[in-house]
């Protein structure tokens, strides 16, 4: 899939451009150069979470949502947004903590609840994956953050979608079992738990039309 291409390579190139260039101002600004008249691309996203997953690595790299804003525009915002929410949930920051809404835009802040989701979606791949049935007590309350938060459960919704990309069932069942609906809040009239399910078939519809 020329999509899925394009972004394990760019990504790739980020973890490299992260080798030489310890400021991350600097790397974004290389990351920027690769398609420089579109208003948004994948490859310039991937590149961005690329080399922030490098430099997390390293403990004396302090980084924080709010310095993903420096970056020039909404591809590279995301990718970098994206590395940070990983970090986020591997050491259990709370979404309201660690993408707090008093120093965003809306935009900002729905693209940050929904990096965040794409982490929560990959810890429920680890569960799946380790056949684990014990869900640690803050992860249920992590799971059950992010089921009522609308920007979330559609992140984790299109993690697990592309992940299941030949089994939209076991996606959906994982969205009913790991945001469950008597912990969810309506929003607009909708369950959030359907809004994973919907962001489910959302990711697969576009993978198919790719």
């Amino acid at each position: 899939n020329l999509t899925f291409c394009k972004a394990a390579v760019s990504h790739g190139y980020g973890h490299s451009v992260a080798t030489g260039n310890a400021d991350y101002t600097q790397g974004f600004s290389i990351c920027d150069l690769i398609l420089v008249e579109n208003e948004y691309s994948i490859e310039e996203e991937n590149c961005s979470y690329g080399y922030l997953m490098e430099k997390i690595g390293d403990n004396e790299f302090p980084f924080t949502a709010k310095n993903c804003l420096t970056a020039g525009n909404t591809s590279l915002i995301r990718g970098c947004l994206t590395g940070v929410a990983s970090l986020m949930v591997r050491n259990d920051v709370e979404m309201a903590e660690g993408c707090p809404a008093d120093l965003f835009t809306t935009f900002e802040i729905k693209m940050c609840y929904r990096v965040y989701g794409y982490a929560v979606g990959e810890k429920i791949l680890n569960y799946e994956i380790n056949n684990e049935g014990n869900i640690l007590s803050y992860d249920k309350k992590l799971f059950n953050d992010c089921s009522n938060n609308q920007s979330c459960s559609s992140g984790a919704g299109s993690m697990l979608g592309s992940y299941f990309q030949q089994n939209q069932e076991r996606a959906n069942d994982l969205c009913m079992q790991y945001l469950p609906i008597e912990g969810t809040l309506p929003e607009n009239g909708k369950e959030n738990e359907g809004i994973c399910i919907s962001s489910v078939a959302s990711t697969q519809l576009l993978t198919a039309k790719k």
